[in-house]
C-alpha cells in the first residue's frame, strides 16, 4: 500500500520536500566521491528521504543515508556524512 501511495504522491507532486539551501561539508564530499555519488543524488535524499537519526532514501538495490546540520553563518544545511548501504540478493 505504501508503494502505491508513493507513486501517487510523486506523480501529482504531493511531496513534502525539505526546503532550504544545501551545501556539502568536506568529509561528506570525500565520502560522496568514494561511493561514486553526485550532489544531485544527495540532494534528492535530503529533500525526499525519510528522517531517522539521519536522512535515508531507498533506491532499487541500495540506500543512501545522510547526516546533516544547520549552519547559521552560511544560513543553509550542510551535509556532514554520507553512507551507502547495498542490499545484496534483493529480488523485486
Amino acid at each position: 500500500m505504501r508503494f502505491i501511495k508513493d507513486i501517487i504522491r510523486q506523480i501529482f507532486g504531493w511531496d513534502k520536500a525539505r526546503a532550504g539551501k544545501l551545501s556539502i561539508g568536506y568529509w561528506a564530499n570525500i565520502q560522496m566521491h568514494e561511493y561514486k555519488l553526485d550532489f544531485d543524488t544527495l540532494e534528492d535524499v535530503f529533500r525526499h528521504g525519510r528522517k531517522v537519526t539521519t536522512i535515508v532514501q531507498d533506491y532499487e538495490n541500495y540506500s543512501i543515508s545522510l547526516g546533516f546540520r544547520w549552519d547559521e553563518r552560511k544560513t543553509c544545511y550542510v551535509i556532514t556524512s554520507v553512507r551507502l548501504y547495498k542490499r545484496e540478493g534483493v529480488r523485486r
